[in-house]
This record gives structure tokens, C-alpha cells and sequence, in this order.
């Protein structure tokens, strides 16, 4: 449903700029530049709700490249912002309100690199495995000789223990 004169004639902050909000307790509608009402929310304070990436609702609204989102809120007392917020839900029926929230899917960063070493095996072979370079006092030694102080700090793929020196090609490899 589009928005009536009582939201229009409400305060508002682009999307973009929601660090501007009010941190006050507040019922708001995400509306886009053609009046489109979009979300009907609550918030005890409406700055922190809104605050970085933590609405659950931003990811979708930021995937509609091509619209230009707005909140409009209205200062309630905390009280009243349960009874407000069903009215104004039931009022203007707003599109996102009735769809479920997708769960982030969090992995196990053990997963993601098993998934990532099967992905790129057509592609890879160890070359080598060393000792741990900060560890390893001839190799120390040999770089502050040839000033190469740089390689004592880098390593490539390390998991505390080895250095694993890792060769990719574009085209997979015959065995």
C-alpha cells in the first residue's frame, strides 16, 4: 500500500544517511521513492536499530539496486509501541512484513576450507613444507645477510606449525 499524508508528513533520513536517526523510541516505515510502504517497524531506540549492517531487514532492501529507500518515523513512547506497530502493519500491509527473515547461513571455518582445498585440487599441488620461518634461525640469519627481512615475516599458508607453499594454474592438472 502506498504511504498516506500521515507518514509523508512525518521526519525522514535516506537510507544511506540512517546514522542520522533519532536515538529515540520510535515506530518507522521504509518507504521508496514512489511511496511504496516497505517495512513497518518498532525500536526502543531507533539510531542503534538501524546502526551498521544489524537490521535484519537492510540486506533485502539494499538488494533492490534500483530503488531508493527512506525511513519515516514517528516518536512513540516505549509503551505504546507494541499496540502502534500491529495497527500501523494492518493499516498499510507492507511487503517485507509479511515475508520471513532468511537466517544467515554460518559455516564452520574448518568447512569452508575443506569445500575451498577440494575446489581448487584440479588446480593445486604443494610444491613445499617448511618449518615456521620466524622459528628457524638459519633462515634468520641468511635473510638479515641478503637484507631480505621482509621474508622472515611472510608466509603464505600457515597453520602455526608449517608453511605450505601452494601452486596454481588456470588449467587443471594432469596426474
Amino acid at each position: 500500500m502506498n504511504a498516506d499524508e500521515h507518514i509523508l508528513q512525518l521526519p525522514c533520513v535516506v537510507l544511506k544517511s540512517r546514522q542520522l536517526l533519532p536515538q529515540n523510541s520510535a515506530i518507522y516505515y521504509v518507504i521508496d521513492e514512489k511511496f511504496l510502504v516497505w517495512y513497518v517497524g518498532k525500536a526502543k531506540n531507533l539510531c542503534e536499530r538501524w546502526a551498521g549492517k544489524g537490521h535484519h531487514r537492510l540486506h533485502q532492501l539494499q538488494n533492490q539496486k534500483k530503488k531508493l529507500f527512506t525511513i519515516y518515523y514517528e516518536l512513540v513512547a516505549e509503551s505504546q509501541l507494541d499496540t502502534l506497530e500491529q495497527q500501523r502493519i494492518e493499516q498499510y500491509s507492507p511487503l517485507l512484513n509479511k515475508t520471513k527473515v532468511k537466517a544467515k547461513k554460518i559455516r564452520p571455518t574448518e568447512t569452508l576450507l575443506r569445500e575451498t582445498l577440494h575446489t581448487i585440487a584440479p588446480y593445486c599441488f604443494i610444491l613445499g613444507v617448511e618449518p615456521p620461518r620466524k622459528l628457524d634461525s638459519e633462515f634468520i640469519k641468511d635473510s638479515k645477510y641478503w637484507r631480505d627481512d621482509w621474508r622472515v615475516e611472510k608466509t603464505v599458508l600457515s597453520n602455526g606449525k608449517q608453511i605450505f607453499h601452494l601452486i596454481l594454474q588456470i588449467e587443471p592438472l594432469l596426474i
